[in-house]
């Protein structure tokens, strides 16, 4: 947090989440018995990198205008290990590649905070949020919203 001046206000962070966790899976194995079935222990890896910028302007007592950046780079990703039946076991290989998640996202947010008297307080916002899947690009796009509302205290 920087603040220059009394009406500027600046704000960073940089946060990194880690998600590691072995579980045992068990799917169909597909060998003539429907009951039939193969465990086996997978590894999930997840991973985000998250950086953020904010700037507050207080321009009189009853108007603040707030601007910020988000950016988030994550991946979520799983092995499969081979099957515990040599030469008569299910290939499950190809799964991990097809659900493996990895994107980078963007947020851009502007907008003010006004107070038009003692207890009401109104904000306005545009957000501009675009996702990128790295992974496949099926899942990619931008959105652009509006967000406002009141708070009224009495």
């Amino acid at each position: 947090w920087y603040a220059p001046t009394c009406q500027l206000s600046l704000t960073s962070a940089y946060g990194y989440f880690s998600n590691f966790i072995d579980q045992d899976i068990t799917l169909g194995a597909f060998r003539g018995d429907v009951t039939e079935t193969e465990t086996t222990r997978w590894n999930y890896d997840g991973e985000s990198h998250l950086v953020t910028l904010n700037a507050n302007y207080t321009y009189n007592e009853c108007l603040q205008y707030v601007c910020g950046y988000e950016y988030v780079h994550g991946t979520n990703t799983f092995n499969v290990p081979t099957s515990p039946w040599v030469g008569d076991g299910v290939d499950w290989s190809l799964l991990s590649s097809l659900s493996d998640v990895r994107v980078r996202t963007h947020r851009v947010t502007a907008g003010f905070d006004w107070q038009p008297r003692c207890n009401l307080n109104t904000y306005v916002r545009y957000i501009l949020f675009d996702y990128d899947d790295i992974s496949s690009g099926v899942d990619s796009g931008t959105a652009h919203m509006g967000l406002a509302g009141f708070t009224l205290i009495h």
